[in-house]
Formats: structure tokens, C-alpha cells, sequence
């Protein structure tokens, strides 16, 4: 299949990628009919965000249909749908950890080179970070999960709390790469 790969920054091309196939009993493939990218993509390209390694595929903003399901028969009775405040929460989240990810980018990369270290692993790999923001941001959107009162709540307080938790991770991250 064709896709839009990321090779650097303002660097971009339409390669020929594998195919996805169906791994879990519970995976599908969705043919997509349609995509668009966002402005994470577009921060992606610009080279905002240093984490994004080369090789990435952008365009996650799809409308599609079930095209191949695993092993299993696919069951529509086993499909459920989650409400818009459950989606509003997950965008928020995942805006929120993309934000801590260019706020504390700096610091960051040599936490990443510091933990991987640590791990005896021999190069620098980011994702084996416990600490990044991504794991912050998806426990604040737990929190704030399990204590909402109202729908939508969850998605407005975690936007507002990115400013604040882009300080506090910059201190941390700053404080453990002394």
C-alpha cells in the first residue's frame, strides 16, 4: 500500500509500505477510503517534535471500512461504540502529551540517553524511557476518568493542566539528568 512516510524534517515522500495484517484475535484491518493529516503531522514535519524517528507513517485522521478481521469471525455484536466524551478525552490526552513533548524536548533527550544508559542498552532509544510524557498524560487521563462528574469534564481540565505539567516535567527531567 501506498503511504505518506516521514524522512526528516520538510522531508516526506509516498512509499510503498507492507500491508497490515490482523495479529490478535481482536484486530482488524480498516480499509481506509479517505485521510487527512493534522497539525501533529504538520509539527512532525516541520521537525518539532525530535522524538518522531524517521520512517513514520503520518495521516491518522481516516474514515474507512472493516476490510479483514483475524482468525476469529469478526462479530458486530462484539463491536461496541464509545460516547464522544470518552474520544474528546483520548484527543485531549493525546494533544496534551504532544505538547509536554515539545515543551520539554531539551531536557528530555538526555533523560532518554541517560535511561537508556542505565538500561546497558547501546544506543539511545527513547521509547524504553519510563518517564516520557506520553505515561504522564494517559495517567492524568486515567485520573481524570475515574473522576469525572460530568462528561467532557476530563478533556477540559486536562488541557488546562499541560502549561503546569510542562513546568514540573521540565524541573524533573532537568533535576534527574544532574
Amino acid at each position: 500500500m501506498k503511504a505518506l512516510v516521514y524522512h526528516g524534517p520538510a522531508q516526506r515522500s509516498w512509499d510503498t509500505v507492507a500491508d497490515p495484517v490482523p495479529l490478535d484475535p481482536t484486530d482488524i484491518v480498516v480499509q481506509i477510503d479517505t485521510t487527512t493529516i493534522c497539525g501533529t503531522d504538520l509539527h512532525i514535519l516541520k521537525g518539532d517534535v525530535p522524538t518522531v524517528e524517521q520512517g513514520r507513517v503520518l495521516g491518522h485522521e481516516a474514515v474507512g471500512h472493516v476490510s479483514r478481521s483475524s482468525h476469529a469471525p469478526l462479530r458486530i455484536d462484539a463491536l461496541t461504540l464509545v460516547g464522544d466524551d470518552v474520544v474528546d478525552q483520548e484527543i485531549a490526552a493525546t494533544r496534551l502529551s504532544e505538547q509536554l513533548q515539545a515543551d520539554v524536548a531539551q531536557p528530555l533527550a538526555e533523560l532518554d540517553g541517560l535511561m537508556s544508559s542505565l538500561l546497558g542498552l547501546p544506543a539511545v532509544r527513547a521509547e524504553a524511557n519510563p518517564l516520557r510524557p506520553a505515561v504522564f498524560a494517559r495517567v492524568l487521563r486515567a485520573t481524570m476518568a475515574d473522576a469525572a462528574q460530568q462528561p467532557g469534564w476530563p478533556a477540559l481540565w486536562i488541557r488546562h493542566m499541560a502549561p503546569t505539567m510542562s513546568r514540573e516535567l521540565d524541573q524533573l527531567y532537568r533535576l534527574l539528568g544532574k
